[in-house]
């Protein structure tokens, strides 16, 4: 087992016999020698650290946005329409954001992960809403934030579409195959070996589950 440190103080990631495992407590069922086998060059190009990075940005994209779409809507559209578009949104964006990879709209997700970025957003809702006296939706913004902050409801998500889902690929997985395909189509490189890397996927979930 190899732990390996990232740029950013404080941070690291380990590599382990049945793949990634951050300090977020996420999973990457990959690994150094797959990504070098299945999409040759990428890792000269893009160091594994920043790959990482973003996948792990687009996984916390589900409750930075949620937390964003939440505070606008208690605003302007009530408590019930704010928890009720919040709910249906989160599973949907969870789910399908692979699909929705660019490395363009990376950056704006990497300025709204940046904590500071999110707390002075959510500080001028809430004081509004205090202040106007709308209490109810101050508390459904305080919890909503907390709530969606520390990924309670995505992971709650995750644990649903994997029961539901037994064979399927984990979300995390798919996001960070996709950010592999994105940034070797990118920098020229073929990815011709998408559906070995699947199999390759598999095969170290099945080895996890056995531990």
């Amino acid at each position: 087992m190899t732990e390996k440190r990232l740029r950013q103080p404080g941070t690291a990631f380990i590599e382990t016999p049945v793949g990634i495992f951050t300090p977020a407590g996420n999973w990457f069922h990959t690994s150094t020698s797959a990504i070098k086998q299945f999409v040759p060059g990428l890792l000269k190009k893009k160091p594994l650290n920043e790959l990482i990075r973003d996948a792990e940005v687009w996984i916390r994209s589900a409750d930075n946005l949620s937390i964003l779409l939440l505070l606008i809507l208690l605003v302007t559209s009530g408590l019930i329409t704010a928890v009720t578009v919040v709910a249906i949104f989160l599973p949907l964006w969870h789910i399908a954001k692979s699909g929705a990879y660019s490395r363009l709209l990376t950056v704006f997700l990497r300025f709204i992960d940046i904590e500071i970025v999110l707390l002075l957003f959510a500080v001028g809702p809430l004081s509004w809403l205090g202040m106007d006296g709308h209490y109810y939706e101050l508390f459904a913004g305080l919890a909503g934030f907390i709530l969606l902050k520390f990924g309670l409801y995505r992971r709650f998500i995750d644990y649903l579409y994997n029961m539901l889902n037994g064979d399927a690929i984990p979300l995390n997985d798919r996001l960070f195959r996709m950010v592999l395909v994105k940034h070797a189509l990118a920098n020229g490189i073929r990815t011709d070996e998408v559906a070995e890397m699947d199999k390759s996927i598999r095969e170290l979930i099945n080895k996890r589950k056995k531990l």
